[in-house]
């Protein structure tokens, strides 16, 4: 189905970690570093149909120190005969804020679907600069691209979170303002190839129609520890079952909680 990969990569991106009910507490504490590196498989059932990887290093970006995140999806096998997807996103983002400063966003789907923009964030003037535009777009306070929001709301996860609390986050993506509300469930131990994680179960709010079943068809389970790590995606859609799983990762600030099977 069209968009498939592209989907779980964005909402698992954006969606795990809103857990605080004040955003603006971000920590300095870092809970990634520099050479963090994470990846994932995705298909139906046991037919792997894609893979992605996200990777951290610490840069200069006009002469000021910055983290700069790549996030990459694509289809494998059978799926990229059927439909190809190559999606890569990038960010420089401020280590101390959280705030990203740049942002590029390069989708190519499918034999025609070619999506490319660039953003420069001005949060003094809660304003973005893109490449599609003349004008600058108005945001507001404390907005995120796609991957710095994935980044930087891992730090602010609470561990005393309670089920059914809700939050809601200022992102931009593919030049629009997106509000994403997110809701915690309760905890649950997910088995991977590697072990057994403890983990917070979130449910994004979607919209129900072509592609989801219902408002609380995707499910994402993210890693009870110091590491604060996205372990997997779930889609229930029209045409079955879709999933994505954390295969490796290496370079971590702090270690996943993983117990042997």
């Amino acid at each position: 189905m069209k968009k498939l990969f592209y989907l779980a990569l964005l909402f698992a991106l954006m969606s795990i970690s809103l857990t605080h009910n004040k955003l603006e507490n971000f920590k300095n504490d870092n809970v990634f570093t520099n050479g963090e590196y994470l990846k994932f498989e995705a298909g139906y059932g046991w037919i792997v149909g894609g893979e992605a990887e996200l990777t951290l290093e610490s840069k200069k970006y006009r002469g000021k120190d910055v983290y700069y995140a790549k996030g990459s999806a694509k289809t494998i096998g059978i799926a990229d005969a059927l439909y190809k997807v190559h999606d890569i996103y990038e960010s420089y983002f401020d280590p101390r804020t959280g705030l990203p400063v740049y942002a590029i966003e390069d989708q190519k789907e499918g034999p025609r679907y070619r999506y490319h923009i660039e953003l420069d964030f001005m949060h003094e003037k809660n304003q973005v600069k893109t490449s599609k535009k003349e004008n600058p777009d108005s945001i507001p306070s404390r907005t995120f691209d796609i991957l710095s929001a994935f980044y930087q709301l891992r730090n602010v996860i609470n561990p005393n979170i309670k089920p059914g609390q809700q939050v809601k986050l200022h992102t931009y993506f593919q030049g629009k303002n997106w509000d994403l509300i997110v809701r915690f469930i309760r905890y649950e131990t997910v088995n991977l190839s590697f072990g057994k994680v403890e983990c917070y179960k979130f449910l994004p709010v979607v919209q129900k129609g072509d592609v989801f079943t219902d408002e609380d068809a995707l499910s994402i389970w993210v890693s009870k520890d110091d590491a604060k790590i996205p372990v997997k995606v779930e889609f229930d859609l029209m045409v079955g079952s879709f999933k994505a799983q954390l295969v490796d990762y290496k370079g971590l600030k702090y270690p996943i909680n993983v117990k042997q099977k």
